[in-house]
Parts: C-alpha cells; structure tokens; sequence
C-alpha cells in the first residue's frame, strides 16, 4: 500500500500526512487476524418461536419458517440458507 501512496494520493495537498497515517497503522499478525476473526463471526438473531402443532417434519417446519417470514416481512431474497438439526423431510 506505500509503494503505491504517493500516487493515489497525488493530487492531495496534505498527501505527506496522509502517508504518515498509513506507515503508522498497526497492521501487525495479531490485528489483521483479529480483525478476520470479528468479521466472520456468526450473528444471531431470533425473529419469532413458533410451536409446531403436528410434527416436526420437514415440511411443517418450512411451513412455519415461510408464515414467520412473510409476517415478519422478510425479503425472501435476503435468504441465503435455513438450517435445521436433521428433520424428516415428509
């Protein structure tokens, strides 16, 4: 990134101050993994319990995930993936 600064920030009046906030970063092994580490964290967050009145096959739980969804109005194309722990899927 400092081979590369006095041309990124060429047109900058206070370009040397700018290098000297970067050469003053510290990017040491520990920070940068870190701050991987913060990143990839999993989030959690509980939209709603819903009881299932029947079983707990595959399809009533996706039933239930679909209504708790669409009350909640997520877009569906948010959704990326929903686990569960090895429900029967008929």
């Amino acid at each position: 990134m400092l081979e590369t600064a006095p041309f990124l920030f060429e047109d900058f009046s206070n370009k040397d101050k700018i290098m000297q906030r970067i050469k003053d970063l510290p990017i040491t092994r520990n920070t940068v993994k870190s701050r991987i580490l913060k990143i990839a964290e999993n989030k959690e967050e509980l939209v709603k319990l819903v009881s299932l009145q029947e079983t707990t096959k595959g399809t009533d739980i996706c039933k239930a995930v679909v209504n708790t969804l669409s009350e909640a109005n997520v877009d569906f194309s948010r959704i990326v993936s929903v686990t569960t722990d090895g429900a029967d899927q008929t």
